[in-house]
């Protein structure tokens, strides 16, 4: 009897300790950015090339019909949140510029910066 007490109180010590274990799954949000949809990315392309292309932006600005904002948001579990943004800048529905901080993991460099600089850039291709 005394042991059957024993595991029990165990059973219920060990219940209420695993519950501050709590699983947060990965949330991804917003457009996914390749470096194969930035290196496809160039000047000049139409507004509905792009958006076909990277899919439709996560922020639109009514006023300022100009710009493009994407935003991709990755947090797994009890880790710190990753982010890439990617603004494409229009002129008569033509891609002029784009800018983003997203940054490659082999050299730790922004992926778009042609001085290799680590520092968020605007990049304005030829």
């Amino acid at each position: 009897m005394q042991r059957a007490i024993t595991l029990f109180s165990l059973l219920i010590c060990m219940g209420i300790t695993l519950t501050g274990c709590i699983y947060r799954p990965p949330v991804q949000q917003g457009n996914v950015i390749t470096d194969k949809d930035l290196g496809a990315l160039h000047k000049g392309m139409t507004k509905t090339k792009v958006e076909s292309l990277l899919g439709t932006p996560v922020l639109t600005n009514m006023y300022a019909d100009n710009r493009l904002v994407y935003v991709y948001i990755f947090k797994k579990g009890h880790h710190k949140m990753h982010s890439t943004r990617l603004i494409v800048y229009l002129r008569d529905n033509r891609v002029v510029s784009f800018w983003t901080d997203k940054i490659n993991p082999a050299t730790g460099l922004s992926c778009l910066t042609p001085n290799h600089s680590p520092n968020f850039t605007a990049f304005s291709p030829q």
